[in-house]
């Protein structure tokens, strides 16, 4: 089963112009600092190189629902947004 890629709604003005910039070839990264570029690819190394694991749990159907219909309006697979609420969840 293969998901077309979605386009995620950015969560607020700066993401959207950023997204816009990228999509239209205008971004110039040479504005930032060699640190926080470091740190930039740093972040991006550990979000790529973590090993996901399938697990399995049941939920209530209404939860579910729930879940997808907020899904639908972020933009994004609910697994995807599951994932997301565990990892903020357990992140603290």
């Amino acid at each position: 089963m293969t998901h077309s890629p979605r386009t995620p709604k950015p969560i607020d003005d700066e993401e959207s112009a950023l997204m816009e910039a990228i999509d239209g070839d205008d971004y110039d990264p040479s504005g930032l600092s060699d640190e926080r570029l470091e740190a930039l690819r740093a972040a991006a190394r550990n979000t790529i190189s973590e090993p996901s694991i399938k697990v399995s749990i049941r939920l209530a159907a209404t939860d579910l629902a729930r879940l997808k219909a907020r899904a639908l309006l972020e933009g994004v697979p609910y697994q995807t947004l599951i994932k997301s609420i565990l990892h903020r969840s357990v992140s603290g």
